[in-house]
């Protein structure tokens, strides 16, 4: 179903978004044959699912690029930086999903052995399904998506349960290790994601262009150009974008002050950490901690 309701076109427009403004759950299916804009890198803070029925795609997820072939689905950790891309010709069809880890707290409380997210912990990114598995998923997905568009209900207890299902049964889906899906890629684009690694490893540290630039025998204005070509940021803007990722991380879950996140990511300054945080979430540092807590 192409229709999209206003909420998600109004994500869909944020240049680095972050989860659905008021809701936990969408899914939306998308069968193009042309080519169209395609997103920046990015991350929100639900995760992401998404199967590509038919064609080939490139999908960037951190510091590495996949080659996703029909029948495959690409599994999404909150916070994780990433992009999809075309791969030659055009056509595809995929099923895109997002959801909150609140949505199924019902369930998994209920029962406590209950892990959906086995795959999304330990790091799996790809599984590649055999055909009687793409016939079980594809019943499933279908299932959500007409409830979905049908009822209007986006969080009620036939979704909650097929979307469980199909957690749990993606657990016991022969999974592709790294090494296996990793797409070809040419030096220079390698060379960028060697340096994204470099900056997800040691964003609480000075990084600077200059620095980035020589530790990799490059030119600023070079490095400059082709890290906002390939990545769609400019240095900095990426740098902060890593660093107020784990600030979030460090408000929600440990009792540090305001100040001490400042300097464990890497902000010398804590008004420049307020502003960039505020600039990115829209709140104060601590009127985010106040907010999710």
């Amino acid at each position: 179903m192409d229709g999209q309701n206003d909420e998600m076109k109004q994500w869909l427009s944020m240049p680095n978004f972050a989860c659905i403004p008021n809701s936990h759950f969408y899914i939306g299916r998308r069968n193009d044959s042309t080519p169209r804009r395609e997103f920046l890198h990015h991350y929100h803070d639900c995760y992401e699912l998404y199967y590509l029925y038919s064609g080939e795609r490139y999908y960037f997820i951190q510091d590495k690029t996949y080659h996703v072939t029909g029948g495959s689905f690409v599994m999404i950790n909150p916070s994780e930086i990433h992009r999809t891309g075309n791969l030659g010709n055009f056509g595809y069809d995929r099923m895109l999903i997002h959801f909150s880890r609140e949505l199924l707290e019902d369930y998994l409380d209920m029962d406590k052995g209950l892990n959906p997210y086995k795959n999304l912990e330990e790091e799996v990114h790809i599984i590649s399904l055999a055909p009687q598995e793409q016939k079980f998923v594809e019943m499933l997905l279908h299932i959500m998506e007409t409830e979905y568009y049908g009822n209007r209900q986006y969080e009620n207890a036939y979704i909650k349960h097929t979307l469980l299902q199909l957690l749990l049964f993606l657990n016991t889906c022969k999974p592709n290790r790294a090494d296996a899906a990793l797409a070809e890629i040419n030096a220079t684009q390698k060379t960028i994601f060697e340096i994204i690694g470099y900056i997800n490893n040691h964003y609480s540290e000075e990084l600077t262009l200059e620095k980035i630039s020589a530790q990799y025998f490059l030119s600023t204005f070079y490095f400059s150009r082709t890290f906002k070509e390939i990545t769609g940021f400019h240095f900095v803007e990426y740098l902060n974008n890593v660093r107020i990722k784990e600030a979030k991380k460090l408000l929600l879950d440990t009792t540090l002050t305001v100040n001490d996140i400042a300097a464990a990511v890497g902000f010398k300054s804590n008004t420049h950490f307020g502003r960039v945080f505020k600039q990115a979430e829209g709140v104060s540092p601590s009127g985010y901690r106040k907010r999710r807590g």
